[in-house]
């Protein structure tokens, strides 16, 4: 996308005031994360993987559920659970789920909320390579008890790292994003769709991989605004991550491309901030060789492109890779994110927790700036209740906000659409190569015969 704005009004003329909105892109410090701490001990013999699902309740309380083990051996793997009333400050006693036997470990995969209210979650019963099936439990009261429903029917061994799970716009099609091997030599990416509150599940095809390429794994997907799945992979090597799309709620994936995110052979982790405006958040290593910096960039533009990346881990501690966004939110705004720390001599989870504000922090505002509008004067009477503004694009625009206003200083605004851009307004919305045309939506009509100010300012 593009844009910067010279605006003009195209079925009426009115008066332009183009705010500019400038990002750039703030590199920030160790010393700038406002919420980083080791959340969990770790020594030689023992390795406390502090997060790998979370999920809030309505009373507010947060669930986590982490896996504890001996490092580097998963068959004395056990899956825990904790909880926080205080915003993740502060965590309750530890609660032992499923324990391993010596022969069979167990490793925590995800956690959600199903639509019927219940809690699940998905585990790998891990004995060897060849011998690792998934699982899942489901909770019908908060979790406070746990039920074990074995082994999920119809998937096969090896089940690697499950990514993430959403549950869809819809309110009932949960997705699970994971990886799958059937044999020591390549990996894939695929999913596991439930519409009965997990008490089934269907595979979808394995995400097909470009000729020549020997692994598209390691997946995480988020849904777009409409209705579409986007899926980002982990390549082997390549420098940069896979890309994929799913047009029938992830039952079917296209041929996996190269993306235009750098990085390692490293996975990524997606989260939807929000729908409206369209926020989608991406933690990933940036970089084509190295699993660091831990980076985390904003898609303002349904993963088209990323901006304000920020940085949230630096070398410091050895390798930080497998980032996890946490599905949940605190209740003062903080996001939680989960990753890997490997050094030489041992494994560890760092916990962080950060606010949308610290990475808006890039994004400056100028001055009001007035131009000239095309073939017309400032200001004139509007006779449409749904008029269409013509503008020139900015190079490198996300999304555009479009303002109308009584007064020339805008403080008495009827309309304010800050998202503009053809993925959240693809019927009103129109760009060619230098300009867009916008008309207004019926629920922003406005009243006829009345003269109003209009500006545009660009997310860049």
């Amino acid at each position: 996308m593009k844009r910067n704005l010279l605006l003009s009004t195209v079925t009426i003329t009115l008066m332009l005031i183009s705010i500019l909105f400038i990002t750039t892109m703030v590199y920030k410090t160790q010393a700038d994360n406002p919420l980083t701490e080791y959340i969990q001990e770790h020594n030689v013999t023992y390795t406390k993987v502090w997060a790998m699902g979370m999920v809030k309740l309505d009373d507010g309380k947060i669930l986590n559920l982490f896996e504890r083990g001996t490092h580097a051996q998963n068959i004395y793997s056990d899956i825990m659970l904790h909880n926080s009333t205080d915003n993740g400050t502060t965590w309750g006693a530890e609660v032992l789920l499923k324990e391993h036997d010596g022969t069979y470990g167990y490793i925590p995969q995800d956690m959600i909320i199903a639509p019927n209210g219940n809690i699940i979650f998905h585990y790998l019963e891990w004995g060897s390579r060849t011998h690792s099936y998934m699982g899942q439990m489901h909770s019908t009261d908060n979790g406070l008890s746990w039920i074990d429903d074995g082994r999920v029917a119809g998937t096969t061994t090896y089940y690697g790292l499950v990514s993430n799970a959403i549950t869809l716009s819809d309110g009932y099609t949960m997705v699970v994003a994971l990886s799958e091997c059937v044999s020591t030599s390549y990996d894939n990416s695929e999913c596991i769709i439930s519409t009965d509150n997990a008490s089934s599940w269907t595979r979808s095809n394995q995400v097909p991989r470009p000729p020549g390429e020997d692994s598209v794994y390691e997946p995480t997907v988020v849904e777009l605004s409409n209705g579409t799945l986007v899926m980002y992979c982990r390549s082997h090597g390549n420098g940069y991550l896979w890309k994929t799309f799913s047009e029938d709620k992830g039952i079917n994936w296209c041929t996996a491309f190269a993306s235009d995110v750098i990085a390692p052979s490293a996975p990524a982790s997606l989260l939807r901030y929000s729908w409206s405006p369209s926020v989608i958040l991406m933690a990933w290593d940036n970089s084509t060789v190295n699993r660091y910096p831990l980076n985390v960039s904003v898609s303002y533009d349904e993963c088209e492109t990323w901006v304000e990346s920020t940085l949230l881990q630096d070398e410091s501690l050895g390798n930080v890779a497998y980032p996890r966004f946490l599905d949940c939110t605190t209740d003062n705004g903080l996001i939680f994110l989960n990753a890997w720390i490997r050094t030489e001599t041992y494994d560890d989870g760092m916990g962080y927790r950060f606010s949308m504000s610290w990475l808006n922090a890039s994004f400056l505002l100028m001055t009001p700036e007035f131009i000239s509008i095309d073939g017309g004067t400032n200001g004139t009477v509007i006779y449409t209740s749904t008029p269409t503004f013509n503008w020139t694009t900015i190079t490198g625009a996300v999304m555009y906000n479009l303002q109308v206003a009584r007064d020339s200083a805008f403080t008495d605004l009827v309309v304010n659409l800050s998202d503009i851009n053809e993925y959240e307004y693809p019927a009103y919305y129109n760009e060619n190569a230098t300009r867009v045309s916008f008309t207004l939506p019926n629920a922003n009509a406005l009243p006829s015969r009345r003269e109003y100010f209009c500006r545009v300012r660009a997310l860049v």
